[in-house]
């Protein structure tokens, strides 16, 4: 087993290759092979952390599988916040963890991920026939509002908070005030450009910006990401990552009257813009920082309804927690229930700082009978995955058990966990791999490396 440490390791002699995985098993007798490649996103960006980590190290995969190597690629994100993606069960389940073993191990990764902290601006720019008005932006402090622009007043507005003096003070807030007010008369412009550029013939046009930056673990800052989405697409993406002092555009629509040099724009992320994110963060956190670590427990319920006809709608409601990250599944006979059936799923506020989701399907009268049914819950604030049904009690934890026998799988546990730690303080959590082609599926249908000898 090799690890991907200060970017020093050198793959097996199986293949010649620069691309250098997190973490590779092999065993030179048996010719098998497994690669792991770890991401820290945020979590909203999981799914496609996957599909850029897939399509990156599949063709290497390929290579090895053409030598007469049987192997196995792993995509394995965990959320910046601590919430590992279905991809990290997945895997400890494929190399043979029990479920013991893998609750232990995906809470140890969970805590050493859920240490950093963002500070976001969002602002959406809206013209057409509508009643919103034409410019809403929050100020985040991860998943809580601090700020809000009045549009009526022209001014931001600052949300009850600890009244710390290590907080932000007034200078900032002007500071704030100022980047929003910028960002709005380049949105406005931006928008209208597209409109053009793309002949859209809609009543209303909608464009919306994303501004992020994050500390890591020990306070060591991390990188910051421009994000944009015209009527509901996404688009442009930048990011500045300050360990390198790199800034890449990933650009999806031209860019029209060039505001700012790319110099110029360089020097702007390295001097001003991310080192004031980043003190801004600081000075949040030193205040609120018990409200960003708290940890509230979902309120769970699977409910049934008369549908169309003589159908029945199934519905699992989760409500009530924080942080915003959750996985809820419906099960049918203990099989999660294929995405194009669900509807619903949307992340919702309840304003008081927790969040809520719904997942629904419509069934049957006969499919409820010959079926059994069940909503799943996995959460931060959760030690166990939960399973609830019908009659609304709990289940208690699934106890699936899947047989352990990797020789090398008491060290991989470890070293997982602990280069979610080093991964943290080593690199930005925003990779600047942009690759947006669909991954392969080879993966998925691949045996699994569960009882081979690493």
């Amino acid at each position: 087993m090799r690890v991907d440490l200060g970017r020093r390791l050198q793959f097996p002699d199986v293949v010649q290759t620069t691309l250098r995985p997190d973490i590779v098993l092999w065993s030179t007798k048996d010719e098998k092979l497994v690669l792991v490649e770890l991401t820290v996103p945020w979590e909203e960006g999981c799914e496609e952390a996957y599909e850029r980590k897939a399509t990156k190290y599949q063709q290497l995969a390929q290579d090895c599988r053409d030598k007469g190597w049987q192997t196995w690629l792993f995509p394995v994100e965990v959320g910046c916040r601590g919430f590992p993606s279905r991809s990290a069960w997945n895997f400890f389940s494929a190399i043979g963890l029990d479920e013991r073993s893998k609750k232990k191990t995906v809470r140890r990764m969970g805590e050493e991920a859920e240490h950093s902290h963002s500070l976001s601006i969002m602002a959406t720019f809206i013209n057409g026939d509508t009643s919103f008005p034409e410019i809403t932006a929050v100020v985040l402090l991860d998943d809580i509002q601090v700020m809000y622009y009045d549009t009526i007043v022209n001014k931001l507005v600052c949300r009850e908070h600890n009244n710390s003096t290590a907080g932000p003070g007034l200078s900032d807030f002007k500071y704030i005030d100022h980047i929003i007010g910028f960002i709005s008369e380049h949105m406005r412009y931006r928008a209208y450009y597209l409109r053009n550029h793309l002949n859209d013939t809609n009543n209303v046009l909608v464009l919306q910006r994303t501004v992020t930056c994050e500390l890591l673990n020990d306070d060591q800052p991390g990188g910051m990401t421009n994000r944009d989405a015209y009527n509901g697409e996404s688009g442009d993406v930048r990011n500045y990552n300050p360990e390198l002092n790199t800034l890449h555009s990933h650009r999806v629509w031209p860019e029209g009257v060039n505001i700012f040099s790319a110099d110029k724009c360089h020097f702007m992320y390295e001097y001003i813009f991310h080192p004031t994110c980043i003190s801004l963060l600081k000075k949040y956190l030193s205040s609120e920082r018990n409200r960003t670590l708290k940890k509230v427990k979902p309120k769970i319920r699977l409910l049934q309804k008369p549908g169309p006809g003589s159908s029945v709608r199934l519905t699992c409601l989760a409500t009530g927690f924080y942080p915003r990250h959750i996985n809820l599944t419906l099960l049918r006979n203990g099989q999660p229930v294929p995405d194009h059936q669900i509807s619903g799923g949307e992340l919702l506020p309840n304003g008081d700082e927790t969040y809520q989701m719904r997942k629904s399907l419509e069934v049957s009268t006969e499919e409820l009978q010959q079926h059994h049914y069940t909503c799943t819950a996995q959460h931060l604030s959760l030690d166990n995955k939960l399973d609830f049904g019908l009659e609304n009690e709990p289940e208690g934890p699934s106890m699936a058990m899947v047989p352990s026998a990797l020789v090398s799988l008491l060290c991989v546990t470890g070293v997982t966990a602990g280069f979610i730690l080093w991964r943290k303080r080593n690199r930005c959590t925003v990779q600047e791999d942009t690759t947006t082609e669909n991954a392969s599926q080879e993966t998925d249908s691949a045996p699994s490396p569960a009882g081979q000898t690493g």
